[in-house]
């Protein structure tokens, strides 16, 4: 049954989004029941509640939440978690991390115009406060000056002042329009001329970025966008260079006294978030990003020739989010507080198969940010690195998560964010040189060791049965209790074990080894 909301969000009512929750499930059982599916048990509380923390939160609950949950008989807990988590400060910050990455990229790289960290912040910001999507796109389309009063200009700068760069990026976000192709020539198989797409790109080619510099140090300390009174694009073809004039992507050119009273960029955003594929690009790539595939896929790939999965239900979210005045958190709400989105990933007698139907929960990877902060919730790094990213006004642990997504993410630009390296590898990172030394001074960590001992040595250190330290290994890392067979190996270990701590460890270290830890 569809989560009840009883409870009223901030910036949103609760009984809205469990209507639209409603809707959601009653358009796709509608599709189980055409094609005789039958759809996967509920997920059990504990896959529920590690689900949600990791795709709200960004960790992992903690043992305490989890044992309160899962003895917790009240049948609204579900409902109450996640209202919890929605409007926390981990909600803001994870929400903020992942369009972060998808406007300019994982990792930051080199480029001295990106200012990763201001447009993180003013991303938590505007999700904090539930802005508009509508409102802040427009923001991130037409912001001006330093990225120390507004971080919105961070995309545009993180392209070097390329406007094709620019207007191509921003058609696959906020469109879902794959049209960097026709930068050189005519789109193959869509109908995008080479003028078209840069008739976009001219709404750009007045914008200039320029680095902010420290001035002792001579490095970047933010960056700053401004629009210069002239300026104008040109395309080349067949030999020959052309200037070309901003047109939007109906062939629509903006007046020139709009342009001059709003400015190009201004137009430019009016324009996106006016475009019938504005709601839609974000809706498929929400639906992708919380239940593993999207209605179209890949998700920026909506041309006109697209199948989407349940059409439907696709159209009704479509309309629902342009309708609601772009009100993310509601949106956001209304999958999350679904039958669908709390299914388990078992098949049922039928469904194994089932690819586009979403019959089942489909097992998604953790992404590289969200390993880093679970391995540093299950390891009892945590609170060490807490307390020494407090010492060095809050920068260090940003710095160690850069360095971990640096090693372990693929391209930067890449969506797909999930974890490409192993377990080993990202614990020697976290016991490695580059750490060791901080975890250490915070007493955490000791002596470079290879295993995480600071949550082992805690749990062989409580009183009671060895039993009750298997079910709070299990609870600290798979947020569940282990099932009997699980409870009697691991048991065996550690009564047979001459050093409690060091089988605590073993059976700590092979949770985290675990495929169920890399996956929700």
């Amino acid at each position: 049954m569809t989560i009840l909301w009883l409870t009223v969000l901030l910036a949103g009512a609760g009984d809205d989004a469990g209507r639209l929750s409603d809707a959601i499930d009653r358009r796709v059982a509608a599709v189980w029941t055409a094609r005789g599916l039958n759809p996967s048990a509920p997920a059990s509380d504990g896959a529920f509640l590690r689900r949600v923390s990791l795709d709200v939160r960004g960790t992992l609950p903690t043992p305490a939440e989890a044992e309160a949950f899962l003895d917790d008989r009240d049948p609204l807990k579900r409902q109450k978690f996640l209202d919890r988590a929605l409007v926390s400060e981990e909600s803001a910050e994870h929400l903020a991390t992942y369009f972060t990455n998808l406007l300019v990229g994982r990792t930051g790289g080199t480029n001295r115009f990106n200012d990763r960290d201001a447009l993180r912040r003013r991303l938590h910001d505007a999700f904090a406060k539930n802005e508009p999507w509508d409102a802040l796109v427009r923001d991130l389309l037409s912001a001006q000056g330093p990225s120390s009063e507004n971080g919105a200009v961070a995309f545009t700068t993180r392209f070097e002042g390329k406007p094709a760069e620019v207007a191509g990026a921003a058609s696959r976000v906020f469109l879902g329009m794959q049209i960097q192709c026709a930068e050189c020539h005519d789109h193959p198989y869509q109908d995008w001329s080479q003028r078209d797409f840069h008739g976009l790109a001219a709404f750009f080619a007045r914008s200039r970025p320029r680095p902010i510099l420290d001035p002792e140090k001579k490095r970047p300390i933010g960056v700053e966008l401004r629009d210069l009174p002239r300026g104008e694009h040109s395309m080349e073809r067949d030999g020959e260079r052309t200037v070309v004039y901003p047109r939007y992507r109906d062939g629509r050119a903006p007046t020139a006294a709009d342009a001059e009273k709003r400015g190009r960029r201004a137009s430019f955003a009016e324009y996106v978030t006016s475009d019938p594929l504005f709601p839609r690009a974000l809706v498929n790539r929400l639906w992708d990003h919380y239940l593993g595939r999207g209605f179209v896929d890949p998700v920026d790939d909506l041309n006109p020739k697209a199948q989407a999965w349940n059409a439907g239900l696709f159209d009704f979210l479509t309309r629902d989010f342009a309708a609601s005045g772009f009100d993310l958190r509601r949106l956001i709400a209304g999958i999350l507080g679904s039958r669908v989105y709390a299914l388990s990933t078992r098949p049922s007698s039928n469904n194994v198969g089932d690819e586009g139907n979403f019959s089942r929960a489909r097992p998604r990877a953790l992404s590289a940010e969200e390993v880093f902060h679970a391995l540093l919730r299950a390891s009892g790094a945590e609170g060490a690195m807490r307390r020494v990213a407090a010492e060095a006004d809050g920068q260090l642990r940003d710095r160690y998560l850069r360095r971990f997504v640096f090693l372990f993410a693929n391209d930067e630009m890449e969506e797909q964010e999930s974890f490409q390296g192993t377990i080993p590898q990202a614990l020697l990172f976290l016991n490695g040189p580059l750490s060791n030394g901080a975890f250490r001074a915070a007493g955490a960590i000791a002596r470079g060791e290879r295993r995480p001992l600071g949550t082992a040595r805690a749990i062989a250190s409580q009183k009671g049965p060895p039993g009750a330290k298997v079910d709070q290994l299990f609870l600290t890392v798979l947020t569940r209790r282990p099932d009997p067979e699980e409870k009697a190996k691991f048991t065996a270990h550690l009564e047979n074990a001459k050093d409690l701590r060091a089988a605590c460890e073993d059976a700590l270290w092979a949770l985290l080894n675990s495929t169920e830890f890399l996956h929700k």
